[in-house]
C-alpha cells in the first residue's frame, strides 16, 4: 500500500465517522429538544392544575371570610344599637329629671343608666374602642 492509497481510506474513515458523528448529533439534539418540550408541557400542566387548586381553595376561603364578616357586622350593628336605644332612653329621662327632680324621674333615670351600664357591658368584645 502506497502513501496515497492509505491516505484516502484515512479520510474516508474520517469521513464516515464524522458523518455518523454529525448524524448521532442531529438525532441526540432533536430528542432532547422532543424530550425537554414534553417535560416542559408535563410542567405546565401539573403547575396549571395546582394553580386552578390555590384559586378554588382561595375563592372557598374569601366566601368563607365573607360570611365571618358579615355576620360580625350584623352583631355589631345590632349590639351598637341597642346601646343607642339604651342612652336615648337615658338621655330622655336624663332631660325629665332636670326638668323636675321628682323622685319617679329619680328613680327611671336610675333604671335607665343601669340599663345603659348593661347595653354597654354586654357589647364590650364587639364595640370598638372610640366608637361612642
Amino acid at each position: 500500500m502506497d502513501l496515497e492509497s492509505v491516505l484516502k481510506v484515512g479520510t474516508a474513515v474520517l469521513a464516515s465517522l464524522g458523518g455518523a458523528g454529525a448524524i448521532i448529533l442531529m438525532l441526540s439534539t432533536y430528542i432532547g429538544k422532543l424530550w425537554a418540550s414534553k417535560i416542559l408541557e408535563s410542567d405546565k400542566q401539573k403547575y396549571r392544575t395546582e394553580l386552578e387548586q390555590l384559586k378554588s381553595q382561595y375563592h372557598l376561603d374569601v366566601e368563607k371570610n365573607k360570611i365571618v364578616f358579615h355576620r360580625f357586622s350584623e352583631s355589631q350593628f345590632n349590639l351598637y344599637n341597642n346601646v343607642w336605644v339604651a342612652l336615648c332612653d337615658l338621655e330622655k329621662s336624663a332631660n325629665q329629671l332636670w326638668a323636675a327632680a321628682t323622685r319617679t324621674y329619680v328613680k327611671d333615670f336610675a333604671e335607665k343608666l343601669e340599663k345603659a351600664k348593661y347595653e354597654v357591658r354586654k357589647g364590650a368584645l364587639v364595640i370598638e374602642e372610640g366608637a361612642l
